[in-house]
C-alpha cells in the first residue's frame, strides 16, 4: 500500500538528503547503484522465520556489508524512543568500515524527515572519509532544517536506562 501524502515514509526524506549531498559536494565522490527490488522468493534465500542472532564478522567472515542505516533511533524521532545524536549513529558506519570491505549502506526507518537527512548525509560522508561542517549548505529544502540550520542535533535530556553491567553483559 502506499503511505498518505506528507508521511514521512515517502520519498521525500530521500530527495532531501540527496539534495544536502548535491550542496555538500559529496556526489563527486560516490559511485551509485540502483538494486532490483527483492521479491519474497529472493528475500528467503538470505533469512529464516527464526533469524534473531547477529552473525560475528569473525566467525562468518563475510566479502562484502550490506548496512541498513535505519535512523528511528535518533533523538527526537516521532516514532523510535532512543536518544542517539548522529554522530553517535554514525559510529556504527565506522566501525563497519573498519573490516574494510566493500559497504553497501541503505537507508530504513526515521520518521522525523530533517534529521533523517541529515543522518544520512553525515553518515554517507563517514563512508567517504570526508569531513563536512556542521553549518547546512543551502540547498531546495533548507526550511526543513531551521530554525538552526545546522548538521548536527542535540540529545535530549531522557534517561539513560543503560546500567553498565547490562552494557558489559553484552558486549
Amino acid at each position: 500500500k502506499m503511505f498518505f501524502k506528507g508521511h514521512p515514509m515517502k520519498p521525500h526524506r530521500i530527495r532531501m538528503t540527496h539534495n544536502l549531498l548535491l550542496n555538500y559536494g559529496l556526489y563527486r565522490k560516490m559511485e551509485i547503484y540502483r538494486p532490483h527490488k527483492a521479491n519474497a522468493e529472493e528475500m528467503t534465500k538470505y533469512h529464516s522465520d527464526d533469524y534473531i542472532k547477529f552473525l560475528l564478522m569473525e566467525m562468518y567472515q563475510p566479502s562484502a556489508v550490506v548496512l541498513q542505516c535505519g535512523a528511528d533511533s535518533l533523538s527526537g524521532d516521532r516514532l523510535g524512543c532512543f536518544n542517539l545524536t548522529i554522530k553517535g549513529h554514525a559510529k556504527c558506519v565506522e566501525y563497519m568500515k573498519s573490516f574494510n570491505l566493500p559497504l553497501l549502506m541503505l537507508g530504513g526507518g526515521g520518521y522525523t524527515i530533517r534529521n533523517v537527512a541529515r543522518c544520512w548525509t553525515y553518515e554517507t560522508a563517514v563512508a567517504l572519509d570526508s569531513t563536512i561542517p556542521n553549518e547546512l549548505p543551502y540547498n531546495d529544502y533548507f526550511e526543513y532544517f531551521g530554525p538552526d540550520f545546522k548538521l548536527h542535533i542535540s540529545p535530549s535530556n531522557m534517561t539513560n536506562q543503560n546500567t553498565n553491567d547490562y552494557l558489559e553483559k553484552i558486549k
